[in-house]
């Protein structure tokens, strides 16, 4: 793969082209969300693979996408406490958007939810108030924060390591939530009731596939968890289903959508540009206007296209006339308004237009790759004289 790197220019024979290497975009001056992701593994009798690496991976990402994040791992009762109290805190200073992610053992007790520390011993089912947290503690710690988006992720659906010392009293996996706070999200592993998988490798089926989704931009909170509930379906054959309860009245993105600002100047006759097999842009529709393109995590194929109408007639002036050309200007920037490309190309007067008259051919083709780990934008595989060949 060819990268054109920055400063450049290149292909002076009708074609001008600067483009940087990277374009990243400005650096984030507040955090989008606040986030407490907490991951204990480490328990004295029942422990678990997956839970610290699932929570760091998910720790990064959140951090990458604009949160300030706090990671914890393997924590007491007494210091799960005190790392709530501080979100909490940090919470109803801020007010933005909140992200509560827990891995590690859960339970459940008379319909309530408990994330359980690593120096629980739960000797029976009444100690477990006081050796755990609830969720609906949590719940009730952050309620007043009217019109902040709230979430709060749990992969703890795992099987209950202290369910035999009481087995009448305990029931398996997490409850459904029955005190959640207005404008919440609250995402399980798997349906109240049922037991998650921990995974075999470094992270759980859950948190392999949200990993991935919540660094995708533009993505609503809905659709991450649709592509999150079907993907672990799907990995493990129809067993786990994650499922969530929400009341959420916003529309609500973890990552910002990525956009690039397109336009085409001087164009001579029309003027395409087809965004991942898709027309963004058009001179014939929308001049000379800027035209914001969002794209997608990963690569994203981009093409100019232009429709050449008019050809050589045969004959002197004036009953025919010479050969008419084509050309086109393409200027793209970046959300910020900060030139990232441009080209420019075409043809005076060409001896054939052979099977460019008439049809809409490809002048040049680019990607642009999103960088899934920062805002960055590269330009690739630049071919601006497609049209030649």
């Amino acid at each position: 793969m060819k990268i054109i790197t920055h400063p450049l220019m290149a292909l002076m024979l009708l074609t001008q082209i600067l483009i940087p290497q990277a374009i990243a975009q400005q650096p984030i001056q507040s955090p989008r969300g606040i986030a407490l992701v907490i991951g204990n593994a480490n328990y004295p009798t029942a422990q678990l693979h997956t839970p610290v690496s699932d929570a760091q991976e998910v720790a990064a990402a959140l951090s990458e996408v604009g949160y300030q994040v706090s990671f914890a791992k393997d924590l007491t009762n007494n210091e799960l406490r005190a790392q709530v109290t501080s979100f909490v805190l940090a919470a109803n200073n801020l007010k933005l958007p909140l992200i509560f992610y827990y891995a590690g053992h859960g339970a459940q007790l008379n319909g309530t939810t408990y994330l359980v520390p690593i120096d629980a011993t739960f000797s029976n089912a009444s100690s477990i108030p006081n050796e755990s947290l609830s969720l609906d503690m949590l719940f009730d710690a952050i309620r007043d924060l009217d019109g902040v988006p709230k979430m709060f992720i749990l992969d703890a659906c795992r099987n209950n390591p202290y369910g035999q010392t009481s087995p009448t009293e305990w029931v398996p996996g997490l409850a459904a939530p029955t005190r959640a706070p207005r404008e919440s999200l609250i995402a399980y592993a798997t349906d109240p009731g049922n037991i998650a998988a921990d995974g075999i490798g470094l992270h759980s089926p859950y948190t392999r596939s949200l990993i991935k989704h919540i660094r995708n931009p533009g993505l609503s909170v809905e659709d991450v968890f649709k592509s999150v509930r079907q993907e672990v379906i799907d990995y493990t054959d129809g067993i786990q289903s994650p499922w969530e309860n929400t009341s959420l009245t916003h529309p609500v993105v973890i990552r910002e959508p990525v956009q690039i600002i397109a336009k085409f100047v001087d164009v001579d006759d029309d003027a395409i540009l087809m965004a991942n097999g898709v027309e963004a842009l058009s001179w014939n529709l929308n001049g000379q206007s800027d035209k914001a393109i969002r794209l997608k995590s990963g690569e994203n194929q981009l093409e100019v296209k232009i429709y050449n109408q008019r050809s050589y007639t045969g004959g002197i002036p004036p009953w025919g006339h010479k050969p008419e050309g084509w050309h086109y200007t393409l200027l793209l920037s970046d959300s910020l308004g900060h030139q990232i490309l441009k080209l420019q190309s075409g043809e005076n007067e060409p001896p054939n237009n052979g099977s460019r008259h008439g049809h809409l051919f490809t002048a040049a083709s680019f990607k642009i790759l999103v960088d899934v780990h920062s805002p960055a934008l590269n330009i690739t595989d630049v071919d601006t004289q497609q049209w030649n060949r």
